[in-house]
């Protein structure tokens, strides 16, 4: 593949520099893939493949997880599976990644499928998709990455916007509350559930690399910083600065447990919801296919 293809829209690659590392792609073989510059590049993307890197996952050690497929929809979050990842990556209409990538694990269970979302796409126009997944306890890993607004598109309120925060649709406060996602995924019945900033990127590759060694359905929320839109409305502009108030407002599930609604009012809950062993659909349908043969 070549550089411009593999980075996709002129070669970001060749733009802003690049380095070489390994990850267990497509096929089940080692390829080199170039990712960004570290200095530059979004914490999300360089802990993913960090993991991918770390995590020696084959197809003779782990059959099932030896080779990947990234789904994600057009939105600020596609840009982290491509043009950055060399692997196979579908880009699916708006809300529907976890519907593409539902029928690619059925049809082929072998591979190691990964969502790449957003807040709007995930947790607005796909959040039945989301429920039902996480329902289903498919075994899909699904990375939102949550900017509390759509970014992209106009700074217009998010299903995850907090509440009374002006944005370009809500020009007197939003007055609707928002989604605690992992809330809803946990109670809908997903495996693994998670949240972290961009600013605990240790932790984030902690709970990447879990996922990608476990079965049925997880779901990592990464609050990620928009300075374009959200910090332009929440007044901090600088990307650095709102690393730091993610860090200022992030409090441990542990430690919200002793504090007040009132507390917890502009807090971020970070840490692991759950993790827990349950049967998938994956799993219901092997065992139904080994009977109905027998």
């Amino acid at each position: 593949m070549s550089e411009n293809r593999a980075f996709g829209r002129g070669g970001v690659g060749a733009v802003m520099g690049s380095k070489k590392l390994k990850a267990i792609v497509v096929l089940g073989e080692e390829r080199e893939i170039k990712i960004a510059d570290p200095q530059v590049t979004d914490n999300i993307i360089r802990e993913f493949y960090r993991n991918c890197h770390k995590t020696p996952l084959t197809s003779e050690t782990h059959p099932k997880y030896g080779t990947t497929f990234l789904a994600c929809m057009h939105g600020c979050s596609s840009w982290i599976p491509s043009p950055f990842f060399n692997a196979d990556v579908l880009h699916t209409t708006h809300g529907r990644p976890l519907a593409f990538a539902t029928g690619i694990k059925l049809s082929r269970p072998e591979l190691n499928v990964v969502v790449v979302t957003g807040d709007g796409d995930g947790a607005a126009i796909g959040a039945n998709h989301l429920i039902q997944a996480a329902r289903r306890n498919i075994d899909i890993l699904t990375i939102l990455v949550n900017n509390r607004i759509y970014g992209m598109t106009g700074g217009q309120v998010a299903p995850t916007t907090p509440y009374g925060m002006k944005t370009s649709t809500t020009p007197y406060g939003n007055m609707e509350y928002p989604f605690d996602l992992c809330k809803l995924v946990e109670a809908a019945g997903a495996s693994y559930v998670a949240r972290w900033t961009t600013f605990h990127t240790k932790q984030l590759i902690a709970s990447i690399k879990k996922r990608l060694l476990k079965k049925g359905f997880s779901f990592i929320e990464v609050v990620s910083q928009c300075p374009v839109q959200y910090g332009r409305y929440v007044g901090v502009t600088e990307p650095a600065k709102l690393l730091l108030m993610f860090k200022d407002l992030s409090v441990s599930i542990d430690k919200s447990k002793s504090m007040s609604e009132e507390e917890l009012k502009e807090r971020i809950i970070i840490g692991e919801f759950t993790d827990r062993e349950r049967a998938g659909l994956i799993e219901a349908y092997e065992k139904l296919f080994s009977e109905v043969k027998a």
